[in-house]
């Protein structure tokens, strides 16, 4: 008996599934109309329209986007469109097309780079800050493109992932575990679309020993802290650099939240950190953060516009602004820049350390006088964990306030040799 063609609906798209019956090892399953409109169903739940076609000789799937984000109607359009064009003797993979109230219609074999940019543009752009989107490009584009860029991602095996990472980590163990991270995230958005079968940066870090994350401990002891105060008095580096440093301290905020900081985010004893200059995996749930500032912290900072910390212009860029007749716009002071002033002031007398450590040792002396650990969490900004961090929305800034108050005497205290 002849087999009744199938006609797709919205209940059959619902109801599909990966079908586990035929290979235990099933990972995808295809339901298919008559003429090449098919979907695509992955463990994952994701489904994908597309349109499966032979075109000189070899067998092609083209991704008309995933359901239910693209409807039936739309599918049957971009089919449409693409059946055409096949007959016409065109490649419809070739083409990149539009579908009205859908987006893109990508090919169904990009290339490294043209997933990076997918990745990019509606990813990172859409979620991170602008510290993070400045992060995944720089990672993106020196270390991946240059030598992916005219593969195809889905032709990306473990063990390309594992000597890339490794001809990095020879280079540098940090930035090699920063390609690793966003890489990693990278893939799994493809996968989620279907642009990929699996992420080969996947459960890859044991493989190699340089990816292992290393945990600082550096904490300045009261004696440093007292030394290191003095010297930035007397040592090299310019007020800016040395202002940082102390309201790191002072504060216990992250080094580029303080380097970059405005005075059009103090008010009276408080700074408030802009959302989109948290530190946040998602831009979307940034808030602002209110610091606040004792005494020392709010004679440091003083009063004015723009840029509390201006990094220095150079001079040609100042030559460049006078003969054009435009201004140069004031930049802040980069964390990796006050990691080289320390370097050059030969660490100011004490034993090595990075502006990083000195929020840590704000921290831990928070533990040591007492102040309650979710108060000292509140001050830090660091996010809490599990269930409390879906319904408790409360701010602590009367607590953060308190703790802050109590660590400036205790700082008073141990600057004055008590």
């Amino acid at each position: 008996m002849k087999k009744t063609p199938i006609r797709f609906t919205d209940m059959m798209l619902k109801n599909f599934k990966v079908d586990k019956d035929k290979t235990k090892s099933a990972k995808k399953s295809y339901l298919r109309e008559s003429g090449g409109l098919a979907v695509r169903v992955m463990l994952s739940g994701v489904k994908t329209f597309l349109f499966i076609y032979t075109f000189e000789g070899r067998r092609k799937e083209l991704n008309l986007g995933n359901y239910p984000d693209v409807k039936l109607a739309d599918a049957r359009t971009a089919y449409g469109d693409a059946r055409k064009k096949l007959i016409s003797g065109i490649d419809p993979a070739k083409e990149v097309r539009e579908v009205k109230d859908v987006g893109e219609v990508i090919s169904d074999n990009p290339t490294i780079s043209e997933l990076v940019e997918n990745f990019l543009k509606n990813w990172t752009d859409k979620v991170k800050t602008d510290k993070g989107k400045y992060d995944d490009r720089r990672c993106l584009t020196k270390d991946v493109v240059p030598v992916w860029g005219t593969k195809a991602a889905c032709d990306i095996r473990r063990k390309d992932a594992i000597q890339l990472l490794e001809k990095i980590a020879e280079r540098a163990p940090g930035q090699a575990r920063n390609v690793l991270k966003v890489c990693r995230k990278m893939f799994s958005f493809a996968l989620q679309r279907s642009i990929v079968e699996y992420n080969p940066f996947s459960g890859i870090s044991l493989a190699i020993p340089e990816l292992q994350p290393v945990k600082r401990q550096r904490v300045l002891s009261a004696d440093e802290i007292k030394i290191l105060w003095a010297n930035l008095e007397t040592g090299s580096g310019s007020k800016e650099v040395k202002n940082i440093l102390r309201l790191i301290l002072l504060t216990a905020q992250r080094p580029g939240e303080i380097a970059g900081m405005s005075y059009q985010e103090v008010s009276g004893k408080w700074l408030t950190v802009a959302p989109e200059r948290v530190k946040s995996k998602d831009k979307r749930q940034a808030k602002p953060h209110h610091v606040y500032l004792s005494p020392v912290a709010r004679k440091i900072i003083g009063t004015g516009k723009g840029l509390v910390f201006s990094a220095p212009v150079k001079k040609e860029n100042l030559l460049l602004a006078a003969t054009s007749n435009s201004k140069t716009i004031p930049k802040s002071i980069a964390v990796n820049a006050l990691s080289h002033r320390i370097r050059t002031a030969k660490y100011y007398g004490i034993d090595p350390f990075t502006p990083h450590d000195l929020r840590r040792t704000a921290r831990t002396f928070m533990a040591e006088i007492g102040i309650p650990s979710e108060h000292a969490e509140a001050v830090l900004n660091h996010a809490i964990v599990g269930i409390q961090g879906v319904y408790n929305l409360y701010q602590y800034d009367k607590e953060k306030r308190e703790a802050l108050i109590k660590w400036s005497w205790h700082l008073r205290k141990i600057l004055k040799g008590k």
